[in-house]
């Protein structure tokens, strides 16, 4: 019976067999990861440190206090929280945090991500009826290869991917074996990804799919799919209850992404920042030939969002050989690895600046090299099916014959080439060096800085060390490629006889790519992970409500110094380094490190770090801004409460990296900051954006005196000057409660006024004057303000997104009719 019939379906596949392949791959895993299932030691690098730690830690407070994270108060402002969507609230695993100790979870999160990967590709191949050994040629090639070690930095890319190959093999399977219940099962998977923050995943994996389900021959030529219209209602379905599901989170994440500043599309030059370049495609089978995972400072020139893409020689040898064999299908898969190649090569490509223009959308993706994702997955399969043919014999003497003379030449080359390599170093080191690694990389140029030939001294020594490792691991290439050669020529001389060379090649294989990662991730103990600098100490010391402003020149570092600092334990050799506070929750802050910037924010932003010192002090006084970080002078009239290191003019060792100067922070301390809310007897409407920036800073605006406004409020005039002379008591106003997402206050005021309060500005924000619904008004561009009668008032503003609200009883309903389809009949994941 043909291969992959659906009367050849079940064969050799049980629970027990899935049982124990899903127990294997999760000790492969903990393997892989040795000592980070633990507390004790955090993943470090990276987006951990400012995004998914904090967010995680941040929302996790909030549930146990008994609040729905809507909202992070600490940043910007105020800024949504749970509609940024890597938070991954509603992910699944999320919830094992209210289980296990928070450190531990995270690292066993990732951990059992990686065996969700392997398992569920080993799953979807033994689900084609392919071999136990081909199956789980495929799961290694996918959960150890060099993708999967690159992305375990960004968890909103990892947790889908993870999940890929069983989305896959629903959807799929649903359409092959006419199933409609195969629909709505990969709904819920579908929603599973999202909800991880998977947005780019998600768009690549339904392109796809959707091509294959308008033509299912393309990868099962003969098989009765349905008609088409079977084929559309069950598209229709899938795309029209995905949206339903994810609508609660969805809709508050459309809504923040509509205000946010890219709305219109990400800029070009920000889109395309990490494209790959045609040499990138070396590391495909060649383990880091430019020294992305020994050097970090690469990071600074080169495409390295995927520092990694290695697979091995055999992988990619079995995916051409099956694409070969395997008709149509195989040419199909050549095809979807040619387009993601070209879409990830970004500006360096043709399908990436057309799609940019074109394709609706499209343009709020950046970093290309993403793209690359549904060419591993499918390199993947195509290994595994190679392996099963090669296996089986499914081939005719006459390709025997040629993969066998194939495999003789390249036994003969890599074998010459490792002694031309072992024999004559020198001569390789130096081709590399001036042909392959950039020539900033490592320059030296005489100098008589101390700091500068210290510098020069370790770029030196980290070039030999490259190189080094380069054709280290050029032999390592060679070997490993000789051993595969011959052991597939020994097989295929023998007619399958010799098995023993096949199993020889899978336990090379497994050794190959488990060690070609293996260590390459960064951790830190979680003590040095929370270890607070000294300004972040005297920050958190400080018990009264305020917030910081730090420059942006605290945390810029020229090109040219080439000076690098740490954070949390980890070195970040950027242009910009955040300073440890910024990952702080509990510290206030007017700007900080968002995934999504609101755009009238942004700008707002910007204007303020382009202000001279005593324009920028005028607003920042208005904000509650009580210290400011920076590495320049403000100002005789602000006192310097920190210096960190003490003494700025000596060369500082960066915790113990030779040749790493530590750029002196300077915190000062601004006695003139106004409270979080206060009263304000006049305002003025401002109608255009382009108004309303120029009179923020306008030498003779006085936010404390007047607030802008774009367009008038009720019960109260702007301009009026009855207002304006009567300017001299203005009130109290005191904060009775604060919680995350709402605020309590009581004003007392001698006449109606204007309560401006420099907290964001965002639908959903409700007021309530003396249990009175009054309207919020857009203030001093980004801000809030409401009008207050005279006397004692109550004040109470409250986050309550409708979106959000809406978007459950969508989500209730689509969840509902998944439920209950699916539990009609017994839906098996075959096809």
């Amino acid at each position: 019976m043909k291969r992959g019939s659906p009367g050849n379906q079940n064969r050799g596949v049980n629970r027990q067999e899935l049982v124990l392949a899903f127990y294997g791959f999760i000790l492969i895993a903990v393997l892989y990861f040795y000592g980070m299932v633990t507390d004790d030691t955090v993943f470090s690098g990276h987006d951990f440190g400012l995004f998914f730690i904090p967010m995680r830690k941040l929302w996790l407070e909030q549930i146990v206090s008994g609040h729905f994270p809507f909202w992070n108060p600490y940043l910007l402002g105020g800024n949504p929280l749970f509609a940024t969507l890597q938070t991954a609230v509603l992910y699944p695993f999320s919830w094992l945090y209210f289980i296990f100790p928070f450190y531990f979870t995270f690292n066993i999160s990732i951990v059992l991500h990686y065996a969700l990967a392997g398992f569920f590709m080993y799953l979807l191949m033994r689900k084609q009826n392919i071999g136990k050994e081909g199956a789980l040629v495929s799961a290694i090639i996918f959960m150890l290869g060099g993708y999967m070690l690159a992305i375990h930095y960004y968890l909103s890319t990892l947790f889908p991917v993870a999940w890929s190959p069983l989305f896959l093999l629903v959807f799929l399977g649903g359409i092959f074996c006419r199933d409609i219940r195969g629909s709505f099962a990969a709904v819920l998977i579908a929603a599973l990804m999202f909800f991880a923050g998977g947005v780019e995943t998600c768009y690549q994996l339904f392109a796809w799919c959707l091509v294959f389900a308008a033509f299912p021959g393309l990868i099962y030529s003969g098989r009765n799919t349905g008609d088409w219209k079977f084929r559309a209602r069950y598209t229709a379905i899938f795309f029209v209850l995905f949206v339903g599901v994810i609508a609660v989170q969805a809709l508050p994440t459309w809504e923040l992404s509509h205000l946010s500043d890219r709305h219109n599309g990400i800029p070009w030059d920000v889109a395309t920042l990490w494209s790959m370049r045609l040499k990138d495609f070396v590391q495909f089978f060649f383990l880091d030939p430019y020294g992305y995972l020994e050097n970090i400072k690469e990071v600074r020139f080169n495409q390295v969002w995927l520092h990694s893409l290695y697979l091995g020689s055999l992988p990619l040898m079995l995916f051409v050989y099956s694409s070969f064999q395997e008709g149509r299908r195989g040419w199909i898969f050549i095809l979807i690895v040619l387009v993601s190649f070209d879409i990830a090569l970004g500006k360096n490509g043709v399908l990436f600046p057309l799609f940019y223009d074109y394709l609706p959308g499209f343009n709020h993706f950046r970093y290309p090299v993403k793209f690359i994702f549904p060419a591993i997955l499918v390199i993947a399969i195509g290994a595994g099916l190679g392996w099963d043919r090669l296996k089986n014999g499914s081939h005719s003497l006459k390709v025997n014959t040629r993969v066998s003379m194939v495999c003789l030449s390249l036994t003969i080359v890599s074998a010459a080439m490792f002694i031309w390599l072992k024999e004559f170093p020198e001569f390789w080191g130096d081709l590399f060096k001036r042909h392959i690694l950039q020539e900033h990389f490592f320059s030296y140029r005489p100098s008589r800085n101390l700091d500068e030939m210290i510098n020069q001294v370790i770029s030196l020594y980290r070039e030999k060390k490259v190189i080094f490792t380069t054709i280290y691991n050029g032999k390592r290439l060679l070997l490993f490629l000789f051993s595969y050669a011959i052991l597939i020529y020994l097989f295929l001389q023998s007619q399958g006889r010799r098995k023993w060379a096949l199993h020889a090649c899978f336990s090379i294989l497994c050794v190959d790519l488990f060690f070609s990662g293996f260590g390459f991730y960064f951790k830190v103990p979680v003590e040095k992970f929370e270890k607070q600098a000294p300004e972040t100490r005297m920050i958190l010391a400080d018990k009264s409500l305020f917030r910081i402003f730090v420059t942006r020149d605290a945390e810029s570092v020229g090109s040219k110094d080439g000076r690098i600092k740490k954070l949390s334990g980890l070195r970040v050799p950027k242009k910009t380094i955040p300073l440890d506070i910024r990952s702080r929750n509990g510290v206030y802050q007017v700007g900080g490190p968002v995934v999504i910037w609101r755009e009238r924010y942004r700008q707002f932003y910007n204007l303020i770090n382009h202000q001279s010192v005593e324009g920028r002090m005028k607003m920042l006084n208005a904000l509650n801004v009580k210290y400011i970080l920076t590495s320049n002078f403000v100002g005789p009239n602000y006192p310097l409460f920190l210096m960190n290191p003490p003494h700025s003019d000596e060369a500082r060792k960066d915790r113990g990296d030779r040749g790493l100067k530590k750029i002196p922070t300077l915190s000062y301390k601004n006695e003139n900051y106004k409270p979080r809310a206060f009263l304000v007897p006049e305002c003025k409407t401002v109608i255009s954006d382009q108004e309303m920036m120029a009179s923020l800073f306008a030498k003779d605006f006085k936010p404390t005196r007047k607030v802008l406004l774009e367009e008038d409020p009720e019960f109260f005039k702007c301009g009026n000057d009855e207002n304006r002379a009567r300017m001299v008591e203005k009130g109290r106003v005191k904060i009775t409660e604060k919680t995350y997402d709402s605020i309590q206050l009581e004003v007392r005021s001698p006449k109606r006024q204007i309560l401006f309060m420099s907290e964001s500005f965002y639908p959903g924000w409700v007021a309530k004057v003396n249990d009175q619904p009054v309207k919020i008004y857009r203030a001093n561009m980004v801000f809030r303000a409401i009008v207050v009668p005279p006397g004692k008032s109550i004040v109470e503003m409250r986050y309550q997104p409708p979106l959000f609200n809406f978007g459950v009883g969508v989500s209730l309903v689509a969840l509902l009719i998944c439920g209950v389809f699916l539990k009609r009949g017994n839906f098996q994941l075959w096809f």
